[in-house]
């Protein structure tokens, strides 16, 4: 252990010593008034002593990586923030986030679908597919009516993929 420890130390200092003399901050011809000898000493500092005991055996593998599979809570939060977005009027953001999978139509025409549209509001419940979101919603028209739907909402990837809602 202590050879090792010295070993390195040695290396690091030769590594330190050749790029100081290959960039010339090491000797060099004198020219500049900032060219002083600079002299390479190993650390004094004490590298931390090993316990074999404590390292992980490799035979044990990595860490498994955490469950990427989406929760009934992640889609709906997508389909929430699907109809945050249609009610800030950030239309494009709604749009990525998936009404360009289930609009059927245009940007534009999807857009202008919302123009009588006051306010959304939707209710979402789980269901059993950690996919899919049950929805009842209520557009508020302009006029003061309100139109009310309900359906499913297939989430994959962050996004709606699907939508059946009547």
């Amino acid at each position: 252990m202590v050879i090792a420890a010295v070993a390195l130390i040695c290396s690091v200092a030769g590594v330190t010593l050749i790029t100081l003399i290959l960039t010339g901050q090491l000797g060099g011809s004198g020219d500049s008034a900032g060219d002083k000898p600079i002299a390479v000493v190993p650390s004094s500092a004490q590298l931390p002593s090993s316990d074999v005991g404590s390292v992980p055996s490799t035979e044990d593998g990595l860490p498994s990586a955490p469950d990427s599979s989406p929760t009934p809570e992640d889609a709906s939060a997508v389909v929430q923030e699907f109809y945050q977005d249609i009610n800030n009027e950030d239309f494009t953001a709604a749009w990525e986030l998936g009404g360009k999978n289930i609009a059927g139509t245009s940007y534009a025409r999807w857009v202008a679908g919302f123009d009588t549209t006051d306010n959304v509001a939707v209710e979402t419940a789980t269901t059993e597919d950690p996919e899919q979101v049950s929805v009842v919603i209520r557009a508020t028209q302009s006029d003061g009516s309100v139109k009310v739907f309900q359906g499913i909402y297939t989430v994959s990837g962050g996004e709606i993929v699907n939508a059946d809602i009547s």
